[in-house]
């Protein structure tokens, strides 16, 4: 990502240093095209191969935030601390609702 910036920084440098005429400016232009898609497509290779390891870590993360819920709604069955189990409950529905957040992101960024 940094290259790319880098690349279209120099780019606009160089369009600004130099007076060309148009059609200088269009093969220069062309040129900087075929660049930058040469760089997309290495970022979105490195990106495919970087993505699998992470969403598989994400998964195992996600599971073990289920059980944790689940196993934390279990163990609020305390009676005469109506107010203390509110709040667990109230933090335990938020817990869970980040996980589900954490899911749809996850399959979103798959697609």
């Amino acid at each position: 990502m940094k290259k790319i910036i880098y690349t279209i920084a120099l780019m606009t440098g160089a369009l600004l240093a130099h007076s060309q005429t148009p059609a200088e400016n269009m093969v220069a232009a062309e040129a900087k095209v075929k660049c930058a898609r040469a760089d997309l497509v290495v970022a979105e290779k490195e990106l495919a191969a970087a993505f699998p390891p992470f969403k598989k870590d994400a998964q195992v993360q996600i599971k073990a935030n289920d059980k944790t819920i689940s196993d934390l709604r279990t163990g609020f069955v305390k009676p005469f601390k109506s107010s203390a189990n509110d709040a667990s409950k109230v933090k335990i529905d938020d817990l869970e609702a980040r996980n589900v957040d954490l899911r749809s992101r996850l399959y979103t960024n798959e697609e």
